[in-house]
């Protein structure tokens, strides 16, 4: 029995086999953690110790380019419409009926310098001359009859002035000698009476004589106008058969046979095939790069020293669906104007004679309306590389220097289509071309390929 001041719990059975479960179970767990690290190291006593290793720097193997500076003067590209240099409006300078046509007298005929386009009919003309002939004739043969009275005038003139000569020596001797008190009143007055009348022959004669000569002057005007007149009737005849000033193609035709023209009215519009021209528009960017020499050339400004005949040479390329189908030399112009809207250059290209080597079974002619590209005389650059634009970041190109990535500043001259015209680089500097992620100023690096120095 137990005394009254303690108290001991009745544990039933069920609670004693609980407890003694749980104590089991920890005692178990404890047991099992401490052979898991037991036998961890255990394991870790038998591992041999890890060797050490020493690290090594990372090489990337590369491609490079390596420079060579060289002259370049790559063309400027641009696109422009053909457009005739010379269009005439043939306009007929007499009235008449047309007689002949020229077989090609058709739009999109070619014709060739001297041949005839058309004729008028010219017989009133060839009247008129037979007219200003006959007339020029009449007033020949009047101004020799005039010239011959002039002269028989002249010689009456003469005569005259001698018997009055003689007539007034009679006159002086008679008074003489009446003075002497020879000879008689009677005598003198009848000696008098002559010598006025050859005067009045002389005065006479000399009258005749000054009529003439206003009249052969008017008929030497008239002879002189009539003249005119023929040389003018001679060129209606002239006129009135149209000949083709150079080789031209008919680009309007408004007359037929038996049509009735006159002056003033546009009968054929030729354009001149000796000489077309092409517009090209360039923006200031591509304007900038183009040889100087070939514009201020092309434009007419006089050159100090001797300039290259060739340096404003221009090639000419018909390319339609994109491909280059025929291509002519020309030359680079003017410049004809600066577009107030964008700011672009026009110049001028003029093709001479682009059907000189014209093969119709295989080639087609260079045509107004034809669009083409043209490639222009580019500014010369020397000691300058060009290098694929994709190696150029921030003014910068990757190099290898003493077997170790660097970057060297260059100077972008000017973007190519391909690439990039740049200077700054010495002859045999390696450019790396391999992508490199990351690429930091040291890495070292190994060669594996090098490509041809770039020219």
């Amino acid at each position: 029995m137990s005394s009254p001041g303690s108290q001991t719990p009745n544990l039933s059975p069920s609670t004693v086999v609980r407890a003694t479960r749980v104590i089991v179970s920890f005692v178990l767990s404890i047991l099992l953690i401490g052979g898991g690290v037991a036998g961890f190291q255990a394991l870790l006593a038998l591992k041999e110790a890890p060797q050490k290793r020493v690290s090594k720097e990372t090489v990337f193997s590369v491609r490079v380019l390596t420079t060579n500076p060289n002259v370049h003067a790559p063309k400027v590209h641009g696109f422009g419409t053909v457009r005739a240099s010379r269009r005439v409006a043939i306009t007929p300078e007499v009235r008449g009926t047309i007689l002949n046509v020229h077989p090609k007298l058709r739009a999109g005929g070619l014709i060739e310098k001297g041949e005839t386009l058309f004729e008028v009919d010219s017989a009133k003309y060839v009247l008129k001359v037979e007219a200003v002939t006959a007339k020029i004739e009449l007033l020949q043969a009047n101004l020799q009859r005039v010239e011959q009275e002039r002269i028989n005038a002249q010689a009456l003139v003469s005569h005259a002035e001698e018997l009055y000569q003689v007539a007034q020596k009679d006159v002086d001797r008679l008074k003489t000698l009446l003075k002497k008190r020879v000879g008689t009143m009677s005598q003198l007055e009848g000696t008098k009476r002559i010598a006025l009348s050859q005067r009045t022959n002389l005065v006479n004669s000399q009258g005749v004589l000054a009529l003439i000569k206003p009249r052969k002057m008017e008929m030497s005007k008239q002879l002189e106008s009539a003249k005119v007149e023929l040389k003018d009737a001679k060129l209606d005849v002239e006129r009135a058969k149209l000949l083709c000033p150079f080789r031209a193609k008919i680009e309007v035709s408004n007359i037929e046979k038996g049509n009735y023209v006159q002056p003033g009215q546009v009968a054929v519009v030729l354009v001149d095939q000796s000489e077309l021209e092409i517009l090209v528009s360039l923006p200031p960017e591509d304007a900038r790069h183009l040889n100087p020499v070939a514009v201020a050339s092309g434009s007419g400004y006089e050159m100090s020293g001797k300039a290259d005949e060739n340096v404003g040479e221009v090639k000419v390329d018909w390319t339609p669906e994109g491909r280059v189908r025929q291509s002519w030399k020309g030359l680079l112009g003017r410049l004809e104007s600066v577009d107030a809207s964008n700011r672009s250059f026009r110049y001028v290209v003029v093709v001479t004679n682009p059907w000189k080597k014209f093969n119709p079974l295989e080639e087609v002619p260079l045509t107004v309306g034809m669009f083409c590209r043209v490639s222009l005389p580019g500014r010369t650059v020397s000691e300058s590389v060009i290098l694929p634009r994709e190696l150029i970041e921030d003014g910068r190109v990757p190099i290898v220097k003493d077997g170790r990535l660097d970057f060297a500043k260059v100077e972008i001259v000017r973007r190519l289509d391909q690439g990039v015209i740049i200077k700054g680089l010495p002859a045999g500097t390696q450019v790396v071309v391999t992508k490199i992620p990351y690429q930091t100023r040291g890495m070292a690096l190994k060669v594996v390929e090098e490509k041809g120095a770039t020219q």
